[in-house]
């Protein structure tokens, strides 16, 4: 299994932003990616059961060791990211579409 890759974006009065992105890896982790332009924020929820956040590539919050993703069954509220309209071209870069995956999605 490969990894998965779905970018959330956001339309602003002058453009188009990349605020974040949702990675599944090939192991099962889930991580819940914001792209703020100063800082490097992701929630993640590991296969084994572990939920933490990081920023800057160090924990600053252990959230909880759950359970394994294999044994879960239900609905799980990883994050959400909130910002106002003006402030979209100071936080976030604009949007760039990679052609090769727009093409790979219409296979």
């Amino acid at each position: 299994m490969s990894e998965t890759r779905i970018e959330v974006i956001a339309i602003g009065e002058r453009g188009v932003y990349s605020v974040g992105a949702i990675v599944v890896s090939s192991k099962g982790d889930v991580y819940h990616i914001s792209k703020f332009k100063d800082k490097g924020i992701h929630l993640s929820r590991h296969a084994s059961g572990k939920t933490h956040w990081k920023m800057d590539r160090k924990e600053f919050l252990c959230i909880e060791d759950g359970k394994p993703i294999k044994d879960f069954k239900g609905i799980e509220f990883l994050g959400t990211i909130s910002f106002g309209m003006e402030s979209l071209p100071r936080l976030f870069d604009e949007y760039k579409m990679k052609k090769a995956a727009a093409y790979s999605r219409l296979i």
